[in-house]
């Protein structure tokens, strides 16, 4: 999570380690950071400085790399760009 991944991307990695659900529970809850989806991208963003250039491509393509639902990813571009993302 400090990497910036999501959730789903981030269950995926500690499952395929063999971790379980309840070991990836309370290592989230334990670990300090955002647990919503949305508040890790907007953190990414943020922090890699995605919107310095206003290049709306690289932020998409950065935030699906770390396993940002593709939904997410439209409603923060729409939020950024003022207008709908395209599909």
């Amino acid at each position: 999570a400090r990497r910036g991944y999501g959730g789903a991307a981030i269950r995926a990695k500690l499952e395929a380690r063999g971790f379980g659900a309840r070991a990836i529970a309370d290592a989230a809850d334990r670990s300090g950071l955002p647990k919503d989806d949305e508040a890790r991208a907007r953190a990414l963003i943020a922090a890699r400085r995605l919107m310095s250039r206003g290049d709306y491509s690289r932020v998409s393509r950065a935030l699906a790399e770390h396993g940002f639902d593709t939904d997410l990813i439209e409603r923060l571009l729409d939020e950024l760009t003022g207008h709908p993302a395209a599909s």
